[in-house]
């Protein structure tokens, strides 16, 4: 009978359908009533109580029957549901190494913000599938487009062709435009997000459904739209979507933050009542470590932009301590020492967490907290800002020598070349071009694309002028040679060759100057005209304009006027000017005296100035007494 039973038990529980997890744990109760430690049915209740959200009740039941090595994935994702990422990455390292496991592995990567090791593993599992000819699942795609927006830039490229090459989808569209934020492909970020727009009408959703679907892809628009240059748009989005209240608390947040950051120093007082309740902990609790150092950084900017100095204190010290490896703190410490003038001070605050962040050596794989790819980029970059604004030239240079990979950075590069050509240091200049255009080159993502080929020829013109100005000729004219190895259709850059070599070669410039393409003038119409100049006449006389001289173009047009008359216009004029100048001294500044020059004692009361004349008390009358 009992048999019978566990059997008519397990035929129920297998005609379940796969949302009926309250009926499937009751089966699994009644069943392990009758037989206690059956494998597959503890499983089974395993899964249900992880479909019902009880993941420590999960946890308790693989642990108390000691089916960790058996259910190690069901145990791996309660600990990463429950919160308990560390232990859920100690049960992965020990479990075998199958697709569900590493897919998981990827997704706590992704949840600790272990950006790097996170792309890999996803792109290795869709590389793996396209490989083997299966299909693609858009949460893979979607998954790793995600954590390829702080990924590196090879990855993150390899991610958006397989993205492209499975199709249109809605989720897929609105990761890959947030994949190409980092690398602030804003236009084409743009036309994504409108498709996405496009792309909501085909999911099913109903309208109230679907507007609140959007609200991230507008959030993500309108800040789109603002590191486009079109602040006024952005702000009209961010009201629209703060007033329809989305359900996305991360919508919400973004949405709030974006709009205090566009308004800057305007509306300052509604901008700390929205903050406020942004760094709420029942919301701090729901957001990434990025967007939570976002919020305290522009808390922090708002208080000192509103003069609470002590309050901005203690928020630049909170972040130091909450963000160790962020810059976030040392650049509000800065800013907050700078405004008050401590200028001294703000340097030695930006240098402390330079040398901090040298000596410590990065640890695990994981992206920092800036999307500069540098904790220190941003410190450096604005302690040379304060030196140069005291003049102090060499020091700046010397600060921007320690940017990481300073040869890749065309921006500091060019700061560098001129703040070079400032003090003299022309040869120091021309040797970081030389060693930027080879790092240039000799990169895969930059060297072959038509930007990077384009920034490579001005590198090179840029040499080849610092070379011309040290009498170089020779030099230069290497550098123009490498610049039309790059581009060899540039009639520029075969001008510039050929004035160089003629300094020091006139047959190799003759050489080079017949490649040059034939000039837009009629060389045959000005040899007719040198051989008959009587023709030269029957030409029209151009036209000339005396714009900056008003008086040679009053004499062309005969409009010059009589000297004696225009010195008179020119007395009333002046005699003009002198009576207003009178009129203002005395309607400005009253108790004037009369020559012009104010009274230094118009402060002080009149009774107490020494131009005061005393004027003798007259005596009392005496009042008649009645007799």
């Amino acid at each position: 009978a009992a048999e019978q039973e566990v059997g008519r038990l397990l035929r129920d529980l297998a005609a379940l359908p796969e949302d009926e997890d309250k009926a499937r744990l009751t089966l699994c109760d009644q069943v392990l009533k009758l037989c206690p430690g059956d494998g597959d049915v503890l499983q089974h209740k395993t899964v249900a109580l992880l479909n019902l959200g009880r993941f420590d009740d999960a946890i308790k039941l693989i642990t108390e029957h000691r089916l960790q090595s058996k259910l190690s994935f069901e145990l791996a994702y309660a600990h990463y549901r429950a919160g308990n990422t560390a232990e859920a990455h100690r049960v992965l390292e020990g479990a075998a190494n199958s697709e569900a496991h590493r897919l998981l592995s990827a997704q706590l990567d992704n949840k600790a913000e272990n950006y790097a090791d996170s792309s890999r593993k996803y792109l290795q599992l869709v590389e793996e599938r396209v490989q083997a000819g299966e299909e693609v699942e858009p949460e893979y795609l979607c998954n790793l487009l995600a954590s390829c927006v702080y990924a590196e830039p090879e990855v993150a490229r390899r991610a958006q062709e397989l993205a492209k090459a499975q199709g249109e989808n809605w989720d897929i569209s609105f990761n890959m435009a947030c994949a190409l934020l980092p690398a602030q492909r804003w236009s084409e970020a743009l036309a994504l997000l409108e498709q996405c727009t496009e792309q909501s009408a085909s999911q099913g959703w109903d309208e109230a459904q679907r507007t609140d679907e959007l609200s991230v892809v507008e959030v993500q628009q309108a800040y789109v739209l603002q590191q486009l240059g079109r602040p006024d748009e952005a702000k009209e989005i961010l009201n629209a979507v703060l007033q329809r209240k989305p359900s996305s608390v991360q919508a919400q947040v973004m949405a709030s933050n974006n709009l205090i950051s566009l308004r800057q120093n305007q509306e300052l007082f509604d901008s700390m009542k929205r903050m406020k309740v942004l760094l709420q902990p029942a919301v701090d609790s729901k957001l990434s470590l990025r967007q939570r150092t976002a919020l305290r950084f522009n808390h922090a900017a708002l208080l000192l932009a509103m003069g609470k100095m002590d309050a901005c204190r203690s928020a630049a010290e909170l972040l130091a301590q909450q963000c160790p490896g962020s810059d976030v703190g040392a650049l509000v410490m800065a800013s907050l020492l700078a405004k008050q003038g401590k200028l001294a001070k703000a340097e030695e605050a930006l240098r402390a967490f330079v040398r901090t962040q040298q000596q410590q050596q990065p640890k695990g794989g994981g992206a920092p907290p800036d999307s500069s790819g540098s904790n220190t980029l941003r410190c450096l970059l604005a302690l040379a800002q304060l030196q140069l604004n005291q003049g102090n030239l060499p020091g700046a240079i010397q600060t921007l020598r320690e940017v990481p990979d300073v040869e890749r950075k065309l921006g500091v590069v060019a700061t560098l070349v001129g703040l070079y050509k400032r003090t003299g240091q022309v040869e120091a200049a021309i040797q970081l071009l030389d060693t930027h255009i080879a790092t240039h080159l000799a990169s895969p993502s930059l060297g072959g694309t038509l930007s990077g080929k384009a920034a490579v020829v001005l590198l090179l013109q840029e040499v080849a002028q610092l070379r011309l100005k040290e009498r170089q000729f020779q030099e230069a004219a290497e550098a123009y040679k490498k610049a039309l190895q790059v581009d060899p259709s540039n009639p520029a850059l075969l001008g510039g060759l050929v004035l160089t070599l003629a300094k020091f070669s006139p047959d190799e410039a003759e050489a080079y100057a017949a490649k040059l393409p034939p000039s837009a003038v009629n060389m045959e119409k000005v040899k007719q005209l040198l051989a008959d100049p009587a023709k030269l006449s029957d030409l029209p006389i151009p036209k000339v304009t005396d714009v900056k001289d008003p008086e040679a173009r009053k004499k062309r047009k005969g409009e010059v006027e009589d000297p004696k008359r225009s010195l008179l216009s020119e007395r009333k004029r002046l005699a003009r000017r002198e009576k207003k100048r009178k009129w203002r001294l005395k309607k400005h500044s009253p108790r004037r005296p009369q020559d012009g020059h104010p009274d230094p004692e118009r402060w002080i009361r009149a009774k107490d100035r020494t131009t005061k004349k005393s004027v003798p008390k007259k005596p009392a009358k005496k009042k008649a007494k009645g007799k």
